[in-house]
């Protein structure tokens, strides 16, 4: 995977909010951790919401989201995805 291959900052920061969101640590995030997420942003999402969510990133169909989907999912394609990375 192209974007494993790459150090950039923005992969080093999106590593950085994924450790946050996964408070327990076991590099998955669970449903529990993202409506967590969304609380304390004083965000109101329903459970049908936060399931949505998950099941929109979770390519292995595990009810939970791993690195690799969190970054699928949060990545800017165009840094990571030049004439100079292909």
């Amino acid at each position: 995977m192209l974007i494993k291959m790459s150090h950039t900052k923005e992969l080093k920061e999106l590593s950085n909010e994924f450790k946050k969101i996964d408070t327990d640590g076991t590099g998955i995030i669970d449903a529990e951790e993202l409506r967590k997420v969304f609380e304390d942003c004083s965000i109101e999402i329903t459970a049908e919401s936060i399931t949505s969510i998950i099941t929109e990133l979770d390519y292995q169909g595990n009810g939970q989201i791993n690195y690799s989907e969190f970054l699928a999912a949060t990545v800017d394609l165009d840094t990571f995805c030049n004439d100079e990375k292909l």
